[in-house]
């Protein structure tokens, strides 16, 4: 791809990212709900796990945004979003929403109402100022979406939460952001995965233990500490709350709550600047600060790589669609720019100027 060509496509996706989160979320919402019904006429009252939305655009992948550890993505102009291939027969204007469970509730959401009803917490998060947010309402924020998430994708009861302790918390350490108070879950999902959310939740799969391989001394555990500092970064430069503050007003005047804005990078990945900016973060801290050689740190992204091509996203920035079955979440890792391009940044010490995403090779 050009650089002239790149810089147009920039232009393009600037404008069509409120389109998208907007068809997205309420594609899924729709899902969600279908899913919920299937379920109550068969007589299974489990929740469902979370559908993917049918495939948009390519050109529709998250703005690109100038290099920098605070990242402040362009304004997205509000358009109307493209309707998804069967439309319900209700009206256009109207985007059901994913409900997020109370917390300590177990319990299905109600099926009662032709479309869930917004809970208290979806509505105090469309109060906030995404810009100016206390260490309490972050980490309420960040309580919020963690309820999302399970609701469609299970923890695993048997994770080993104290493996990425070991190698997670050293990296905390060395974070800005003394008040956030980090929590580690692990999902039971063999896809190779790894995430996190404002208020310091970070996600693990099952599936990326079996990447990083078993370790048995701590210091040892280097591939899994670069992916755990990829996404405690994340939370350290607010990348998530950076990227949608912009374009939160106009999402809520379409119909996307706060809540569900914030869970669309997750399926799409971040701008290329957040993403190699995290990387970044993780790696001078890991090389500098806790005495790794450049080979231990870039581990991580070697594996990646190699995994990437064995699994058809070598070039990273897939879309989701519904026929791979996989979850939002569960797309996260193969939403990142290439495996390859990310390492090969970090092997010339430096992050190339911004202007586009990964080239294809």
């Amino acid at each position: 791809m050009t650089t002239k060509s790149r810089y147009a496509t920039a232009a393009v996706v600037g404008s069509l990212y409120t389109a998208l989160v907007v068809w997205l979320v309420g594609a899924e919402a729709r899902s969600y709900r279908d899913g919920i019904r299937r379920d109550r006429e068969r007589g299974n009252v489990a929740t469902p796990a979370l559908a993917l939305a049918a495939s948009p655009s390519r050109s529709a992948l998250p703005p690109t945004v100038p290099p920098g550890d605070e990242v402040a993505p362009i304004t997205p102009e509000p358009i109307t979003p493209p309707g998804p291939p069967e439309p319900e027969p209700e009206p256009a204007t109207v985007i059901p929403k994913l409900e997020v469970p109370a917390a300590n509730v177990e319990a299905a959401p109600s099926t009662s109402a032709p479309r869930a009803a917004r809970s208290p917490g979806a509505v105090w998060a469309d109060t906030l100022d995404l810009n100016r947010l206390t260490p309490q309402e972050e980490a309420r924020l960040g309580a919020e979406l963690h309820g999302l998430v399970l609701a469609g994708n299970l923890a695993d009861p048997n994770g080993d939460i104290q493996r990425l302790k070991r190698a997670g918390d050293p990296l905390i350490a060395k974070a800005a952001r003394k008040e956030v108070e980090y929590k580690f879950t692990v999902l039971d999902s063999d896809e190779v995965n790894a995430f996190s959310l404002p208020g310091g939740y970070i996600y693990v799969s099952r599936g990326l233990f079996q990447l990083v391989g078993e370790t048995v001394e701590p210091e040892q555990d280097y591939a899994l500490q670069f992916a755990l500092g990829h996404e405690i970064a994340h939370v350290d430069l607010k990348h998530a709350l950076n990227l949608v503050a912009a374009g939160q007003a106009a999402g809520k005047a379409q119909g996307v709550d706060t809540l569900n804005q914030l869970m669309v990078p997750i399926g799409l990945g971040y701008p290329d600047a957040q993403e190699f900016a995290a990387d970044t973060w993780a790696y001078q801290r890991m090389t500098t600060q806790l005495e790794h050689t450049r080979r231990e740190t870039l581990m991580f992204l070697i594996k990646l790589q190699g995994f990437s091509e064995r699994n058809g996203f070598r070039n990273g920035r897939v879309i989701p669609e519904s026929k791979s079955g996989l979850t939002l979440v569960e797309n996260h890792y193969r939403a990142h720019p290439a495996a390859w391009d990310r390492l090969d940044r970090l092997k010339a010490r430096g992050v190339r100027p911004a202007g586009g995403g990964s080239p294809p090779r």
